[in-house]
Formats: C-alpha cells, structure tokens, sequence
C-alpha cells in the first residue's frame, strides 16, 4: 500500500545500479507538462510538417515566449529602458520638420511600445515619468498633417498622463498659438521644474504666464528665448537658481535675481545689447557664476560704452563675436568686479579672434583689486608672450591659468613665458601659487623649458604643502608647428608614478 502511495513520478534506485541523471529524474515531470509534450512533438522530424501548422506548434510557440529572457526583465528596469527609447528630437532644441512635431507631442515612441504586450501596455501607461518631458515647435503647426486642435488634445493627454510628476520644457511658440498653449501649460506649472521657453522677438507673451504666478515652487532651471517683457510669473520661483537668456534684449526679465547662481546670457547685436545684458551683473548676487556670449558685429568701433557697471560675482566667462580690436578694451573699461575670482574670455567658434587689451586690463586688475582676489585665469584670444607677461605680473594670487594659441597668430605659449614661470627656491617668481597650467599650443616651445617648469612647480608644492600635486595638461592644436613630444611626456610620467604631478596630454 505504501509504494502504492508514492508519488509516480519518483525513480526507484536499485543497489548496484547507476544513478539516474538530472534530465532523467525530470524527463517524467517534464512528459506530463505542456512544455515538455510539445517539445517532445517537436523534436521528431516526421512530424515537423503536421505541427507547423498545426495546434502543438502555437502552443509551443507560446509558451516559449512566456519563458522569453525580456519576461523575466524587472518592470524597473523596463522603465529605465523605455526612457532611453526617446528619440533624437527630444534631445534638440525642438523638432525640425512637421513629422517629427507630431511625433514629439504624441509620444509616438510610447505609443509603440505600448502597443507590444499587455505588459509593456501597462508599464507604459502608468509611468508619469515616460510622459513629462514634453517638446513642441509651434512654428511647425501649419505644416503637421493634424490640425492645431488635435494637437493640443494630444498635448493635453501627455500632460494629464505625467501625473504630478516634476515637468521637463520645451517649448516654441508663436503669436497664433500662444494663448491656447500657455493656457494649457499653466495648469501643470506646479510640477515644472526645467522650464525652455521660446517666443519671436518682439512678442510679449508674458502675460498669458499669469495662471503660473505663485506656482512654481518646484522650478529649478528657466531659459527664456525672445522678449517676455511681462514675465512677472517667475519672480515667485522660490528654488529657481540656474537661468539662460537668449535673443533680443529690451529689457532684463523680472526674475529673483538674489538666489540666481548661474547666469548664461546670449546677448543680440550692438553694444546697446550688450550694455542691457551686463547690467543683469548689478542685480545679482555675490554667489552668482555669469556666462556671457556678446556679438558685437553690429556695432561701430567708435561706438560709445558711456556706462560703468559694478558688480560682486565672483565668476564670469564671455564668448565674443567681434569684427574690430578695440572691443576687448570696451568691455574691460566698463567693468569694475571687486571680488572676482574667476575670469575667462574667449572666441566664437570661425569668427575673427579679439585681440587681448593690455591697458585696459591693468586698469580693470587695478580698480578691482585682481592682485588679491583673481585665481583663475582663461585667455583664448589673440595675445603675445609679452603682453601676457605683463597682465600676470599683477596677479600674484592666480592658481589657475587657462591658455590657448590661436591659429594664423603669433603664439603665445613660448620659452619666454615657460621661463618666466620656473619657480626659483628663495628667489622671487611669476605667479607663486600657480597650481594648475592648461596649455592649448602650436607646440612652438622646446621641451626642455617645459619639463624645467613643471620640474619646478612639483618641488615647489612639495616644499610647501609637503603633499601637493601641481596639475599640468598640454593639448596641441592640428596647427602644430612639430612634431609631438613624446620624450618629453614619458620623462613626465615619472613624476606622475610618483604622485607628486596629475598630467594629461594629447591633440585636441
């Protein structure tokens, strides 16, 4: 009775005989399941022709994608993989054709994931995260295939499907839309958090912002493109700390200056733009890093910067479009900044290359008390050995120094100024608390002065710090005038070994 009881799948092991395998204890279990029964049916090829067609292989077919990989995959991890399937025109600005628009304001992506399983279905639909990112170009409206009205019911969806998750903007609009649009956009302005927002120049659309006023206490990053002369709505952004303004300047929008930490400003053309653009430097507060990008090829070389702006930030970086000389100098006399610690300049990309203004730097280093207070120092424009070595003759306290030879000029990194910077011990020198030299160059010094100097500052931090590491990096341009020092380099990677140098190197 008792062998009788037992279950029938078990194997009976006899003394003496071999023990059964894994598959064999299983090949019973695996008869009498469904899988095992049509794998079975399977594996004869006499009966391949009848079960193609046939109810074993759908069934089979079924249940081997049940036991797919991608089933077993987490819903977490399917999410995370569902965001990186957002495509190229969420990345940009906006959508660049009208396919694309409707794409982008349909979730088209979503939609198609969706449509995969019932599973998939689920996840998708009840993720607010999939769904609060949204990017329109409404200048693309009157070309899409669908009316304004379906699409603003398909915005409208997207919106309602994020839920009360935090909102990611990007928006163009134009006068024939803005209404409707930023109607529907103001009821979810208490979940934006990175808001883009782009208008024609000259249209004031800051008005139809009211409904936000008051609630957007989650915004964190703001850039507006355009005049929003009426922007009163973003002066109640209690965390809003990082912001960019770009296009026609008129008027400096109404924000929090006091809690701005970052600032870019693209400023338009003339120096009157750029007076209106600068200004924002008086309002802000002493914490606030500002990155400038002035175009000043609108503007006379006698035009006159009649105006004097102070200001306490303690970073500033400026990209110049420039067609004159003299516009270097302008800026450097219309500027007094008392606790600047960071200064950069540089060039726009294929445009022609400032010329660094000596005088007028040494009377901006002189008013503003550079000698105590400037650490770091970024110089991407037309300079000489010389006259570089004259503005960092009254910068004893700079750490960090930012230089790049521009093409078609004379170089500026040479022996003259690698050797103006060895540091002598008890002998006075060039920058003594330089730290960190990156070097963008034509290669037109010899090696052997710049192993000399970065010899120099190693001992010279050691001696002083006992545990400091100078940090040196060399970039050569295509231009170069030789070929790459890779003696030099390996020499230096000794110093690296002995973590007394961090050095990097290569073209670029």
């Amino acid at each position: 009775m008792e062998s009788r009881s037992r279950d029938s799948a078990c194997v009976m092991v006899q003394a003496g005989s071999p023990l059964p395998t894994v598959s064999g204890l299983l090949e019973p279990l695996l008869s009498q399941s469904p899988v095992g029964r049509y794998e079975a049916e399977l594996s004869s090829a006499g009966k391949l022709d009848r079960l193609s067609s046939g109810t074993f292989a759908s069934q089979a077919t079924t249940c081997r994608s049940v036991l797919s990989p991608v089933h077993r995959l987490p819903n977490e991890l399917l999410l995370r993989i569902f965001e990186c399937c957002r495509p190229d025109a969420y990345k940009k600005l906006s959508p660049v054709s009208p396919a694309e628009e409707v794409d982008c304001i349909s979730h088209r992506h979503l939609l198609h994931l969706a449509q995969v399983s019932s599973l998939w279905h689920l996840i998708v639909m009840e993720a607010p995260k999939l769904w609060s990112n949204i990017v329109l170009n409404a200048t693309l409206w009157e070309q899409c295939d669908l009316p304004a009205e379906t699409l603003l019911d398909l915005l409208e969806v997207a919106l309602n499907r994020g839920q009360d998750h935090d909102l990611k903007l990007k928006v163009a609009i134009i006068p024939e839309y803005a209404e409707s649009l930023l109607k529907l956009l103001t009821k979810h302005a208490h979940r934006w958090r990175n808001a883009h927002i782009g208008s024609r120049a000259g249209f004031e659309s800051g008005n139809y912002l009211s409904n936000a006023t008051g609630r957007l206490a989650r915004l964190e990053k703001l850039q507006l493109v355009g005049w929003w002369k009426d922007a009163e709505a973003f002066q109640t952004a209690p965390v809003l700390t990082e912001v960019t303004l770009a296009g026609s300047v008129k008027r400096l929008p109404p924000l929090p200056w006091a809690q701005i930490q970052k600032c870019t400003y693209r400023a338009g053309k003339s120096s009157r733009s750029a007076y209106l653009a600068l200004a924002a430097l008086a309002l802000a507060p002493s914490t606030t890093a500002f990155t400038f990008d002035l175009n000043f090829l609108e503007s006379e070389a006698d035009e006159g910067w009649d105006f004097e702006i102070t200001s306490d930030v303690p970073r500033i970086a400026f990209t110049l479009t420039v067609d004159n000389a003299a516009t270097v100098g302008q800026l450097f006399d219309c500027l007094t900044l008392p606790s600047l610690q960071s200064l950069s300049l540089y060039h726009a990309v294929h445009t022609m290359t400032p010329v660094w203004c000596t005088e007028q730097f040494l009377c901006l280093a002189d008013r503003s008390g550079f000698a105590q207070n400037l650490k770091r120092l970024s110089i991407h424009v037309e300079v000489s050995d010389v006259d570089l070595l004259r503005s960092l003759e009254v910068l004893p306290r700079l750490e960090d120094l930012v230089l790049m030879d521009c093409p078609d000029v004379e170089a500026v990194v040479t022996d003259s100024l690698l050797q103006a910077l060895i540091h002598v011990p008890d002998v006075p020198c060039l920058l003594p608390h330089l730290r960190f030299l990156c070097l963008r160059t034509v290669l037109a010094f010899t090696d052997s002065v710049y192993t000399d100097f970065v010899v120099s500052r190693v001992h010279s931090l050691c001696t002083v710090d006992g545990h400091g590491s100078f940090k040196a990096y060399l970039w050569w341009r295509s231009e170069q005038k030789r070929a790459a020092p890779w003696q030099m380099i390996k020499e230096l990677r000794k110093l690296v070994s002995q973590g007394v140098l961090i050095f990097d190197y290569g073209q670029g």
